[in-house]
């Protein structure tokens, strides 16, 4: 996948790109996942921070984000297994929301 990532991402101008895990998923486990996209080799933007599932400063926390250049992300859902929109249904709106761009993690 680190191949096909960076054509979508460098030769296909994809604008987002996103990559997620539930914090208990056992199937794919998130320390992997954030290897991988360490492993892309884009440049950090900011720190790894907690993001709100209704998108304000003050609201109950749905996970955290970590924001490299060319839009992309690796996003870490709390207290979600494999299944993420099952599991928090609410904080899965709010990063596909983020993800099109009708608001920010």
């Amino acid at each position: 996948m680190h191949k096909t990532t960076l054509e979508l991402i460098n030769d296909y101008k994809i604008e987002r790109f996103l990559v997620y895990n539930g914090d208990f998923d056992t199937v794919c486990n998130f320390i992997g996942d954030q290897r991988f996209v360490d492993g892309l080799g884009f440049k950090k933007i900011g720190r790894y921070s907690p993001w709100t599932v209704d998108g304000k400063p003050d609201g109950v926390i749905g996970g955290f984000v970590e924001k490299y250049e060319k839009g992309l992300s690796f996003v870490l859902i709390r207290g979600a297994g494999h299944m993420v929109p099952h599991d928090k249904p609410e904080a899965a709106l709010q990063m596909f929301k983020d993800l099109i761009g009708v608001s920010k993690l």
